[in-house]
């Protein structure tokens, strides 16, 4: 459907959404923008949420409502639901009425003992391929979405996709540049407290480390506190 078929508010929504590309948001700022939007962009709707799967794991990362975390929690549980359909099979599911819903025997009458009566969930997809997890709306009344509101949910999914790809991308390589410097750290304490056997034992630095692993093992703690304390003890300063 054409974006300006869609209510007028959607275009201020992904002009809001796509701010957050230029501005210093954090990851889980991002995420709770895209639930609260996604909740105001579909009238009656209770709760709206955003289902991430991150290495192997389901995750409701953000959610308007906390109706929407429980009702999430029970798909993961299950191994069944809409969202999870949504990810998987990488295409919008609408329900109408939880009480007729055959398609997720389990999950759809435990939703319907939360209060939900109607749902949508879209993928979340970037570059066609690459799946993030799933955009969900819920309502407390039933067929309270049509054909319109999936199109233009699956709109907002698209925009939603790419700014949380960018951040998620933002945070993995951040995580990864922390991980690099610790172990960087890591490496270079290590070589001091060898510096400081080979000097006070009078060893080659093959020697050197099988002294202080065999001080780790015996201690039965980690090689790099052994070799912190050890600096520790010579500067004075113990070093992390």
């Amino acid at each position: 459907m054409p974006t300006e078929n869609a209510p007028s508010q959607l275009s201020d929504l992904f002009a809001r959404l796509s701010g957050l590309l230029f501005s210093e948001e954090t990851v889980q700022s991002a995420l709770d923008l895209t639930a609260a939007l996604a909740h105001e962009a579909l009238p009656g709707t209770a709760g709206a949420g955003v289902t991430l799967m991150r290495d192997g794991k389901k995750l409701t990362a953000a959610y308007s409502d906390e109706a929407v975390k429980i009702a999430d929690s029970l798909q993961y549980d299950l191994d069944e639901g809409p969202c999870l359909s949504a990810w998987m099979d990488n295409q919008p599911y609408r329900i109408d009425s939880m009480e007729k819903e055959e398609r997720w025997p389990r999950w759809a009458p435990a939703a319907r003992g939360l209060g939900m009566r109607s749902a949508i969930s879209v993928p979340l997809v970037v570059r066609g391929d690459r799946r993030l997890g799933a955009l969900k709306a819920y309502s407390r009344q039933p067929a309270a979405y049509d054909d319109r509101d999936v199109r233009i949910l699956a709109m907002f999914a698209d925009q939603a996709s790419i700014v949380l790809a960018n951040v998620l991308s933002y945070a993995d390589a951040q995580e990864m540049t922390a991980h690099l410097k610790g172990a960087l750290r890591t490496r270079q304490l290590i070589a001091y407290s060898m510096g400081i056997l080979m000097e006070r034992e009078g060893v080659a630095e093959d020697h050197a480390f099988k002294l202080l692993r065999k001080t780790a093992q015996r201690d039965n703690v980690k090689l790099h506190e052994t070799a912190s304390k050890m600096v520790g003890a010579t500067t004075g300063h113990p070093r992390q």
